[in-house]
């Protein structure tokens, strides 16, 4: 059981980022791609870091290294489009439509890593489908219209690359120590950094004295740890399906700590009107139920 432990804390770990990448991408930095490009030279680092300070064997088949750059690239893509989303949505919101990882994740572990749906996972389909339908519904303040949020493709495309991360990792680690792979993990991401630096760097330049700017580093330099230490989970775990169902945990401990700073004026802001926090609630408790059954 050491790999729920260990990922009912970084899940919580991550609820942590989630919130103060979102004070990050709106009120400093704002701007996705520093964000993404930031992150992903941290990721090179740290992980390069690790890798050698375990004397890992570099030297790999080549379907294996070849999935754990693609692992890289999908996994900048993700970040790119999480922290586009962030910019332009509540994080209370955000974070619980990613829970569609899950579902994205068992589809791809069924076509390549033979975990097969039951019954009981249509169900679970159906819950999670209905969740994230209704926690993306918002009102408008002027007409009172119901609309979806904008930001849903986003969170979408997002969710579909940090499934594809996962399987590809989870395939990955089927051949291979979790240590292994981190330096051509780190490879795809740095790739994905260079090609936005190269587009990117005068905002780069000009935005690298604001204090946002370290706080990215920070974060992206906690994240990259708990990445490594999910590395080693969805090595143990019995099932990538499992992992990403406890995911589904985060949206709740996102929801729970932003309300929290909400009323103490601090960190982020969100509307805290009886009927949105009663709305929220119900969609969380649909995602997490359907996402558990899922798994089953």
């Amino acid at each position: 059981m050491l790999w729920l432990i260990l990922m009912l804390i970084i899940v919580f770990l991550w609820a942590i980022i989630n919130i103060y990448d979102k004070h990050i991408v709106t009120d400093e930095l704002r701007d996705p791609f520093l964000c993404t490009t930031v992150y992903g030279v941290i990721i090179f680092i740290l992980f390069n870091l690790v890798f050698f300070i375990t004397n890992q064997e570099i030297k790999l088949p080549f379907n294996i290294i070849l999935a754990s750059v693609i692992a890289g690239v999908m996994f900048m893509i993700a970040i790119f489009f999480y922290y586009k989303s962030l910019k332009h949505e509540e994080v209370s919101r955000v974070m619980p439509m990613l829970e569609f990882v899950p579902l994205f994740t068992l589809i791809l572990a069924t076509i390549f890593l033979q975990e097969f749906f039951t019954a009981i996972r249509y169900t679970g389909m159906a819950l999670l489908i209905a969740g994230g339908f209704l926690i993306s519904i918002k009102k408008h303040k002027k007409s009172k219209k119901l609309y979806l949020s904008s930001v849903i493709i986003a969170v979408l495309i997002a969710a579909i690359f940090f499934a594809t991360r996962s399987v590809l990792v989870r395939y990955a680690t089927l051949y291979a120590s979790s240590f292994q792979l981190l330096f051509w993990i780190s490879l795809g991401s740095f790739f994905v950094a260079i090609i936005l630096l190269i587009f990117h760097h005068p905002l780069i330049t000009k935005k690298a004295q604001i204090r946002g700017f370290r706080h990215v580093i920070i974060i992206s330099v906690l994240s990259a740890i708990t990445f490594i230490v999910y590395i080693y989970i969805i090595k143990i775990a019995p099932a990538i399906s499992l992992v990403s169902a406890l995911g589904a945990v985060q949206g709740l401990f996102v929801f729970i700590i932003a309300i929290a700073l909400s009323r103490a004026g601090k960190i982020v802001r969100e509307p805290l009107r009886k009927s949105i926090i009663i709305q929220k609630i119900i969609a969380i408790v649909l995602i997490i139920a359907g996402t558990f059954l899922i798994v089953i």
